[in-house]
């Protein structure tokens, strides 16, 4: 009769009820129509929008739909895609979910595509096509510098030129 008490007793210390399991709260603010502009020298250097913007906790990134970059360049450049990714600290935007940038009349197509605003540059490691009045060029991958007006096709180049 001892030992079935002490076993009770035991089982009883032991037993835990079991609450459920507590998941965190991701706390997410957002917003319709963002419009950001970095300046530098007092000029405006660039401008992100979008339709919507959400902010999740932690402040290190903006997740975009429907975004679009300008960035004031002579020509200027005009990046629009169906969502992005801003990152605060660094100011980088990617964009991803076709983009396509529009600079005078020549038009650059990928899937995604990465601006590093502090070097002015922007780079993909998918297929793109660049066409333009008279000329259709396709290749995958590319790195460009805006500032150096320098463009670099990775791989699997083919231009085609028209008169």
């Amino acid at each position: 009769m001892c030992a079935l008490l002490l076993i009770g007793f035991i089982i009883g210390i032991g037993y835990k009820e079991n609450i459920g399991t507590i998941n965190p709260s991701y706390k997410i603010s957002s917003m319709q129509d963002l419009y950001l502009t970095h300046r530098e020298g007092g000029e405006i250097r660039w401008e992100l929008t979008a339709e919507k913007a959400l902010f999740p906790l932690g402040d290190k990134e903006i997740i975009l739909t429907a975004p679009g970059l300008k960035i004031h360049h002579s020509p200027e450049i005009f990046l629009n895609s169906g969502t992005g990714v801003y990152e605060v600290e660094e100011g980088n935007v990617t964009l991803s979910e076709p983009v396509e940038m529009n600079m005078e009349d020549n038009k650059f197509v990928t899937n995604s595509l990465k601006w590093n605003s502090k070097d002015d540059t922007v780079a993909t490691d998918d297929d793109i096509t660049l066409s333009g009045k008279n000329f259709l060029i396709t290749g995958t991958g590319l790195s460009a510098r805006i500032k150096q007006e320098q463009v670099r096709i990775l791989n699997n180049v083919e231009a085609f030129f028209y008169r």
